[in-house]
């Protein structure tokens, strides 16, 4: 079993950081959305919201007014698990 650390590690390292990418680019959509650049019932933009909505949910207490910072803080707690799995790559 511990010759799959490394590799469970270097997955799950994968898929952090593609959903690293998911919340920025879905950041930017919204932000697209709001200026009617696109349209929110676009299939691209509702596939992403869909797969970037668990990860957020748990931090939507953190607002201040209008400001949503549940992607600011998914970011640190993703790129803080990150660094938390890298040293089991190279056991």
């Amino acid at each position: 079993m511990e010759t799959y650390i490394p590799y469970i590690a270097q997955f799950s390292i994968v898929v952090l950081f593609c959903f690293q990418w998911l919340i920025i680019f879905w950041v930017v959509a919204s932000w697209l959305v709001l200026f009617q650049i696109i349209s929110p019932s676009g299939s691209l933009y509702q596939n992403i919201t869909k797969a970037v909505q668990p990860v957020i949910k748990p931090f939507r207490f953190a607002r201040i007014g209008m400001f949503d910072l549940s992607p600011i803080i998914a970011l640190l707690v993703l790129n803080f698990l990150i660094s938390a799995l890298q040293p089991y790559l190279y056991l």
